[in-house]
């Protein structure tokens, strides 16, 4: 009982001790013995020391010093460094979005319209596709409009996307229909997905990487911090492509910056899983491979059992690509399967001959027939792909006005009226019919037939029974 008392009191003394130096006037005099400090020091040894306070700070003009710096709550909080990243955060983010608010390139310019499209597009194949598909061409997917060029995190990734896109706007990423569909409703939802791809991934990633940075060193300047912050937040290049043109270059740089973090916090195996991830992400995360082999191989080898350590790396980057492709690791089709090439139709440069858009025209048919693509819009999205030259320049022209409301087409036979009243000649059928009656076999028969049935296509409302007539 007597000691508790005891330390009853020297806890009473210590409140007293510390209210007597911060605000004497307000306090009643208290007996300033030499005990009573010395209790009261005691005592505040005591309490810092149960709650583990084993950090010494010296402050000095602008700087810091941290006998520990393992502790990154603790600096957030002494150095404000969390206000100063959330104010940077806000005016990048309001960058970013007066960046979105300007075009982007190829903007409704056919046959594939630009940047939005062939992120568009990738959510239409990730979301209608099986994951086995979407690398291979197929009749259901057209590699040669837009096709997948990226590694499995981006297919993922442009997945996600796409259920997003599909719960406000289904028709952006249905399949086939969608191609070309620029409303303003899939542009706004696609700009938030980039905006939340940076701020959900990359934005944690460099504070995490300047908190470890800064934290390592034994004295920073808080100006230095904040200029770090915005110089990484604030990067032009990577706001003007990702924000600017629908790209999605945040997430890798994010995952390569978290993993230059991990590095410095001495968290190799993290960094391995960080780094495997941005290398599944773009192709481009390869330029840093080089840098990361080197350190993490040469800290392996450094250490007491470098083989160990080389074995841990290794099986966690194979560990990380195999779950990225199981999809494709799974299925011996996929990997080994043979490429089932389609034949496309003849493509039409404008040429001003009948039987040129005739046989176009077929060609089309038989290739929707293949497709299973049957209803109007399918049709009029895929054919203008295999225009060229002259005749894409009219259909660019065409796209333009019908955007404007002028003249628009709505079914598939509008969409081949409109084609034979600009490339075909006006009197085709009466030229044909004049070269039909004058036609005389001077030749062999196969010549003649030849001919023969050549004029009678071009006639397309001539029947059986004039045909018959006019043979001979």
């Amino acid at each position: 009982m007597k000691n508790a008392a005891t330390v009853k009191d020297r806890d009473n003394n210590f409140d007293a001790y510390i209210d007597a130096i911060d605000a004497p006037e307000k306090h009643e005099p208290v007996p300033l013995t030499p005990s009573f400090y010395l209790d009261g020091l005691l005592t505040g040894l005591l309490r810092e020391r149960q709650m583990g306070k084993k950090k010494a700070e010296k402050v000095t003009d602008d700087k810091v010093e941290v006998d520990n710096g393992d502790d990154v709550w603790w600096w957030l909080i002494c150095r404000s460094i969390g206000a100063s990243f959330l104010c940077i955060s806000v005016f990048a983010i309001l960058v970013r979005v007066a960046v979105s608010l300007h075009p982007y390139s190829g903007a409704g310019n056919p046959p594939k319209f630009g940047d939005y499209e062939a992120q568009r597009h990738w959510m239409e194949i990730t979301l209608n596709l099986p994951a086995k598909e979407w690398y291979r061409n197929s009749t259901i997917n057209d590699l040669g409009y837009w096709g997948l060029d990226y590694p499995p995190l981006t297919a993922y990734q442009s997945y996600v996307h796409g259920l997003f896109l599909r719960s406000f706007d289904p028709d952006s990423v249905s399949l086939f229909t969608s191609r070309g569909h620029e409303t303003y409703l899939g542009k706004l939802l696609m700009r938030w997905t980039v905006l939340s791809s940076d701020a959900l991934i990359f934005f944690p990633a460099v504070f995490g990487f300047v908190s470890v940075y800064h934290t390592s060193r034994t004295s920073s300047r808080k100006t230095d911090i904040v200029w770090h912050i915005a110089m990484l937040l604030l990067s032009p290049c990577l706001i003007l492509i990702d924000h600017g043109h629908f790209q999605y270059n945040c997430i890798s740089l994010g995952l390569t910056v978290g993993a230059v973090a991990a590095i410095l916090s001495q968290k190799e195996l993290v960094a391995s899983v960080l780094f495997t991830l941005a290398l599944n992400h773009k192709q481009m995360s390869a330029y840093f491979a080089p840098a990361f082999l080197s350190h993490l191989l040469g800290k392996c080898l450094r250490r007491k059992n470098p083989l160990l350590e080389v074995s841990k790396l290794g099986l966690v980057v194979i560990g990380t690509f195999a779950v990225i492709w199981w999809p494709y690791l799974h299925s011996s089709d996929a990997i080994f399967g043979h490429q089932h090439t389609e034949n496309h139709p003849s493509t039409y440069n404008g040429t001003r001959n009948a039987i040129e858009v005739m046989n176009f025209l077929f060609s089309l048919e038989q290739y929707f027939e293949a497709k299973g693509a049957r209803d109007d819009a399918t049709k009029i999205a895929n054919a203008p792909t295999f225009l060229r030259d002259a005749a894409q320049l009219w259909w660019r022209r065409k796209h333009g006005d019908m955007g404007k409301g002028i003249n628009p087409i709505h079914t598939w036979e509008e969409f081949k009226k409109e084609l034979k009243r600009q490339f075909c000649p006006i009197n085709a059928k009466k030229e044909a019919r004049g070269r039909l009656c004058r036609l005389k076999q001077t030749g062999s028969i196969r010549d003649y037939v030849k001919e023969f049935t050549t004029l009678t296509l071009e006639i397309e409302d001539m029947s059986e029974k004039d045909s018959l007539l006019l043979y001979g």
